[in-house]
């Protein structure tokens, strides 16, 4: 099956490992991109907004490309853009939509409530997307495919929650070439994740409420070899300049953190950045943070 992922600014690590996973299983996948050119989440110039408005050009080449499914990974800051994009497809066409992303994930009851959005996911959902698109929308079988929502009937329906994969060494590494065929400029500084979760629940970001929803099973780190694996590839096949992790706390296991360092050097030995300024790091990684 198809499916067309409708992303806004930025790159989205979440939807490269959905679309590992698709393309994995024999379905295809393809990204459309919206700059938000003056009407992002930073600058906004209603007038220049409006002369630079890609929606209705994107909508035309959505429907060009005939997906099953249109997909969405929504965050609190862009779900109102999410939802009136969502709105604009189901003017022209009934392809179903799906949500997911930590803002579907926190409240899919609000999300599932907007006609335009067919069915919402809850929590990591590289699987039950998979299962989705296998239940091909059949709704006798959608009851089985864990962390959905859907509607049935004119009722709101809540899947039980997936358990987590908890070897993230077992997931194919994430789809650059989506988005670096859209945005080449992106390969320049390679974007990566050596864990999911923080070991923390601060109740200001969303790593609190996950590790509520999954009852503190959310935290799962790679091994260091998967990174650095992830990180020969992406040397050989992209030209990267430097890596940027954007792990939420990339320094919590310093026994993890010794072992990587050593062959980070050795194998890769690019500039990195942190999510965060954390310069602890600097001294075992031999001061290559920029």
């Amino acid at each position: 099956m198809k499916v067309a992922f409708v992303c806004p600014e930025m790159e989205i690590l979440g939807i490269q490992y959905l679309s590992s996973v698709l393309k994995q299983k024999g379905h295809q996948t393809q990204l459309f991109f919206d700059p938000q050119l003056f009407d992002d989440t930073v600058t906004v110039r209603k007038k220049l907004g409006r002369v630079f408005d890609f929606k209705e050009r994107l909508i035309q080449e959505i429907v060009a490309y005939a997906p099953d499914l249109i997909a969405f990974s929504v965050l609190s800051t862009n779900y109102e853009w999410a939802i009136n994009f969502s709105k604009e497809i189901k003017n022209q066409v009934r392809i179903p939509i799906v949500f997911g992303g930590i803002h579907a994930t926190s409240v899919p009851e609000e999300v599932l409530k907007d006609e335009s959005v067919d069915y919402v996911i809850v929590g990591e959902g590289e699987y039950p997307l998979l299962e989705l698109l296998d239940s091909r929308f059949d709704e006798k079988l959608l009851p089985g495919v864990q962390s959905l929502c859907f509607k049935s009937r004119g009722n709101l329906v809540f899947n039980p929650l997936r358990e987590l994969e908890a070897d993230l060494n077992q997931l194919p590494f994430p789809d650059k070439d989506l988005f670096y065929e859209k945005m080449p400029y992106l390969q320049k500084s390679y974007t990566l994740i050596t864990a999911r979760g923080c070991p923390y629940g601060c109740t200001y970001c969303c790593n609190g409420f996950l590790n509520k929803l999954y009852k503190g099973k959310y935290l799962r780190r790679r091994s260091p070899g998967n990174v650095i694996e992830e990180l020969q590839s992406a040397k050989k096949n992209y030209a990267i300049e430097n890596i940027y992790f954007d792990d939420s706390t990339f320094t919590y296991d310093k026994k993890w953190l010794q072992a990587f360092a050593d062959e980070y050097k050795e194998k890769i030995g690019l500039p990195f950045l942190l999510k965060f300024d954390q310069g602890a790091t600097r001294s075992i990684f031999g001061n290559q943070s920029w």
